[in-house]
């Protein structure tokens, strides 16, 4: 149920209930939601927003039971609880003939949050890992975000974005620390575009675009080998990288399309390939032709 109100021409208010139910274990939540925005200037608006979210383990986080490439058997669990989460942000948005920007700033709250915990051995089962899944007790994450675009009528657009995350250290029900094995976020990104379009004639139209985006570096606890985690954990920094990208695309006529890319044109390649590491191998040259066969004639 969502309705919206138009409480004067700067004011305006969406409100929202959503009611959850799940056969399996007769779960059910009721969530709101509730954003305002207010326009400050003819060309400003500030939005702010609180949301609740509901989750219910799914069949595989239930029932799963899995093994994974022999490192170690992955089994569900049928006492999770669902998780519940609550997100509050504030926005500016600001706007002129040429020139956008926007800023953001966020925070999350996530009451037994789904994951999978530490791999453990089970009596009897020998040198088998088994990972379950399981609730944790808290997790939170905040950021920011910034973004600024314009656009010519010269056919020149840019667009720049930075973007702020931060983390809490994940815990189970018994307060240990849970290895993550999913891809932590990198506290620091930033992303750039430049592009440039012109139709040249009828028959031919031309975009080049510049893309790059940079991480900073980042530390996460891993196994050391994770066929024995009796050989404990270790701490792996991943180092701040950059990777841009050339791509041009050539409209011939109606019906045909040849694009041409350069990917990470200053040739990065990680010390070592692992959880949070980009998946590159240097540069890399693309080409394709797309035919709009219905367009030929």
């Amino acid at each position: 149920m969502q309705t919206d109100w138009t409480l004067s021409p700067r004011w305006e208010v969406v409100g929202a209930l959503r009611y959850d139910y799940f056969s399996d274990g007769h779960d059910s939540h009721l969530t709101p939601k509730l954003s305002a925005r207010y326009k400050a200037r003819r060309n400003l608006n500030l939005r702010f927003g609180y949301g609740m979210g509901f989750r219910a383990p799914t069949l595989k986080e239930k029932y799963y039971d899995f093994d994974m490439a022999g490192i170690w058997i992955v089994q569900g669990n049928d006492r999770l609880k669902a998780e519940v989460s609550h997100h509050v942000n504030a926005s500016m948005e600001w706007m002129n003939q040429n020139w956008c920007a926007t800023a953001t700033t966020y925070y999350n709250k996530v009451k037994d949050k789904l994951a999978t915990g530490v791999p453990f051995y089970k009596p009897g089962e020998g040198s088998q890992l088994f990972l379950d899944y399981l609730n944790l007790d808290d997790y939170s994450v905040y950021g920011a975000e910034a973004t600024i675009q314009a656009c010519w009528d010269n056919g020149i657009t840019t667009k720049l974005s930075y973007a702020y995350t931060k983390e809490n250290l994940a815990k189970d029900k018994e307060g240990h620390k849970v290895n993550n094995q999913y891809l932590p976020a990198r506290p620091h990104a930033l992303t750039a575009r430049v592009e440039w379009s012109r139709q040249w004639n009828k028959d031919y139209h031309l975009n080049i675009a510049l893309h790059g985006r940079v991480h900073s570096s980042i530390t996460n606890m891993e196994y050391a080998d994770y066929y024995d985690i009796s050989k404990g954990t270790q701490e792996i920094e991943y180092p701040a990288y950059m990777l841009w990208k050339l791509s041009t695309a050539h409209r011939i006529g109606k019906a045909v399309k040849v694009t041409v890319a350069l990917d990470n044109l200053l040739n990065y390649r990680p010390r070592y390939y692992y959880l949070n590491a980009p998946i590159t191998d240097g540069i890399n040259l693309q080409a394709g032709v797309a035919i709009d066969i219905d367009r030929l004639w």
